[in-house]
């Protein structure tokens, strides 16, 4: 992904570095347990936008500027790593990334305070870089993605989920990171207001679209492409987007869905083929994405206004990604 770019390359390297430098325990069964975590891999993506972001600032050459940097963009991939473990713990997940995970292999109180120990790291770390007045914006992040998270609890196996409520969850629970990470980049990199405010509404809406992306990518690709479960979400009762306007066309796809709710039983890999096959006559594809492209508009409109250098074109690219 960054072969053209390799000064970014090397600072999610030292960004690497410094997750295994702040995730460290004493306790060696936590230690062992989120080492093993961080060394499953993962996109990086949330960081990634955290040193993008902050190449839009006045001063590149500052040492102390990349060491807040490199900072700032660990903090915020524990944190998102802190959510996969409490989600896992929810779902009663077996694997992350093709592993086993936590849940799976030392139970779901391991996994609960190995989760807890990554937020509270998260948050030490934030506290060295970032003043008080911004710490309080990512605070808010932090309170906003929970909210997201209940929701999206709270909505298992609700067929009747608004697109409203699914857009507002995930905007509380992926979009959220994505701008308080690129916001945090500029703001450390000293850039303008204006620039600030872009970078950070196109992380949002880069945001939105990944999760629109990612949701039509759990039943559209296989799982040796996505990494998870063919249809993953809706086998544990999340209501995706193209589940929520399938739902609305087809009174069969809703009923199957509906008794296999009500009796409480799992829909099984030959059923949920067949029941993708019957979304697919409908148009609740076009629909997701004729949204999704929405988001995409939105984020290149902001992504317009930066200044231009080559982090602009590796912004685009992220973005066409999606497509």
């Amino acid at each position: 992904m960054w072969s053209k770019y390799p000064e970014i390359l090397n600072d999610l390297k030292l960004v690497e570095e410094d997750i295994r430098k702040n995730t460290y325990s004493k306790n060696k069964v936590l230690h062992e347990i989120i080492s093993g975590l961080f060394n499953a891999g993962g996109k990086r993506l949330r960081p990634a936008f955290v040193v993008i972001a902050s190449k839009f600032g006045k001063s590149q050459k500052s040492g102390e500027l990349k060491s807040k940097v490199v900072s700032v963009a660990s903090a915020i991939e524990i944190l998102h790593t802190a959510t996969l473990v409490h989600d896992d713990i929810v779902d009663k997940a077996e694997m992350r990334r093709g592993h086993p995970t936590i849940v799976q292999t030392h139970g779901s109180n391991i996994a609960l305070y190995a989760g807890d120990l990554l937020y509270t790291k998260s948050v030490l770390a934030l506290s060295k870089d970032i003043p008080v007045d911004r710490l309080e914006a990512i605070a808010r992040a932090i309170k906003i993605l929970c909210e997201g998270e209940i929701d999206q609890y709270l909505d298992r196996r609700n067929l009747n989920v608004s697109v409203f409520a699914y857009l507002k969850s995930i905007a509380r629970k992926t979009a959220g990171l994505f701008g308080a990470a690129s916001a945090s980049g500029a703001y450390i990199a000293k850039c303008s207001n204006e620039d600030t405010k872009n970078l950070a509404r196109f992380g949002f809406n880069f945001g939105m679209a990944f999760q629109i992306r990612d949701d039509l990518n759990d039943f559209l690709k296989n799982q040796k492409v996505t990494g998870k479960p063919f249809c993953k979400d809706i086998s544990e009762g999340v209501v995706t987007l193209p589940f929520i306007f399938a739902f609305r066309e087809s009174a069969e796809i809703l009923t199957e869905f509906k008794n296999a709710f009500i009796e409480n039983r799992t829909i099984n890999q030959r059923e949920m083929h067949s029941i993708v096959e019957k979304i697919k006559e409908t148009r609740a594809i076009q629909k997701t994405q004729a949204i999704l492209d929405k988001y995409i508009s939105r984020a290149n409109h902001h992504l317009t206004l930066l200044p231009e250098n080559k982090y602009k074109i590796l912004l685009h690219e992220l973005l066409e990604g999606l497509t």
